[in-house]
């Protein structure tokens, strides 16, 4: 099988996109696959990551002036950088004359208009999406959204698409479901917070990781946690959040392009995350969560989470102070039926087998 990924990353988007599709790119690989990666050199793209991962990129040129949508283009249209058409162009001109078994498409910026231009050039198209907010012309649709039903896509898709909805579906990296049964027999007692994992994304473009350093300095500790910082190598603040981290009285590490995140998640008592991706990963390892709402295309993750009880929700990035963050962490690190709470609804969640699954549905 040819598989090939059309998925960016950059400082506006994240890194969420690239880092799921290389879970499904391992996998595939694993089986026997030939991967390649078509991504746009956008600052932030992960190109070196892909490739240290083992798979090939192919760069599509860096984006120029700023680009402006037309009216009708998708909400999201901006993150391409260039229109939809050039894209298409673009992508079709590094495709040359092979004729891939799958095209796998991660793209807020694409809908089925692109689609529909790559359509003849390739046997199946495989979108992965989790807003249900435009037109999909592709044979199979993968949303890991929590609860997410049939009807949201329904209008969207061809009659013929075959979705995989929900989080049975998660895409994460084989270390996390290897880790689980782990997690299960350390999460089976409270002990105490001893361990904080912070990570709000791989670029944390607002910044909140800092106010959550802020917010840990204002709880009252009867004995102070280690904490642990997770950024990337190219997020925007990581030198204000090293350099205070350095004042602080707390014993705190900075952690920069880590490949041990499942480990981390195993160690660690309690996390401050974003609703992205990583929300399916602690949820793997059972982990408890206070939750930052950081972007609107986490609002539906976030607040579905919040009601399963799987997560504290705090609330949406630029709206928390430290004192709330401090009341938050209070609530939790006292209350031991709470984080028990928690962790068990996390565990429901998913199981983190999502990537097998979907191989299996794929070679069907």
């Amino acid at each position: 099988m040819q598989a090939v990924f059309r998925v960016d990353a950059s400082i506006s988007m994240g890194t969420g996109h690239v880092m799921r599709c290389l879970s499904l790119a391992d996998e595939l690989k694993a089986l026997g696959a030939n991967i390649i990666f078509i991504s746009r050199e956008h600052p932030g793209h992960l190109s070196d990551l892909i490739q240290k991962r083992g798979h090939d990129v192919a760069l599509l040129s860096e984006p120029g002036l700023e680009f402006l949508p037309a009216q009708n283009d998708v909400v999201h249209a901006k993150w391409l950088g260039v229109s939809w058409h050039q894209d298409a162009k673009e992508t079709l001109q590094i495709m040359g004359n092979t004729q891939p078994d799958l095209l796998i498409v991660d793209h807020y910026a694409l809908d089925a208009q692109w689609h529909k231009e790559l359509r003849q050039h390739v046997k199946k198209i495989f979108v992965i999406d989790d807003l249900a907010d435009r037109q999909f012309d592709c044979d199979i649709l993968l949303d890991q959204t929590y609860e997410r039903q049939r009807n949201d896509y329904q209008s969207l898709v061809p009659n013929d698409c075959r979705m995989l909805l929900g989080t049975r579906y998660a895409l994460l990296q084989a270390n996390f479901s290897r880790l689980r049964s782990d997690a299960i027999e350390r999460r089976k007692s409270f002990n105490g917070v001893q361990r904080i994992l912070i990570s709000i994304g791989g670029y944390d473009s607002g910044n909140v990781t800092l106010m959550v350093l802020k917010g840990l300095e204002k709880v009252d500790w009867s004995s102070p946690p280690q904490i642990d910082v997770v950024l990337g190598a190219n997020a925007p603040h990581l030198q204000s959040v090293q350099q205070y981290a350095t004042l602080m009285s707390l014993n705190v590490s900075v952690s920069v392009d880590v490949s041990d995140m499942a480990e981390r998640m195993l160690l660690a008592d309690l996390a401050i995350g974003a609703g992205g991706i990583t929300s399916w990963e602690r949820c793997c390892l059972g982990l408890p969560t206070l939750m930052v709402s950081n972007a609107d295309n986490q609002k539906k993750i976030s607040e579905a989470l919040s009601a399963a009880s799987a997560v504290l929700l705090m609330g949406k990035k630029g709206e928390l102070t430290p004192n709330d963050i401090a009341a938050y962490l209070e609530k939790v690190i006292y209350k031991q039926k709470l984080w028990i709470n928690l962790s068990k609804n996390a565990f429901k969640v998913t199981d983190g087998l999502g990537a097998r699954r979907i191989c299996e549905a794929l070679v069907q």
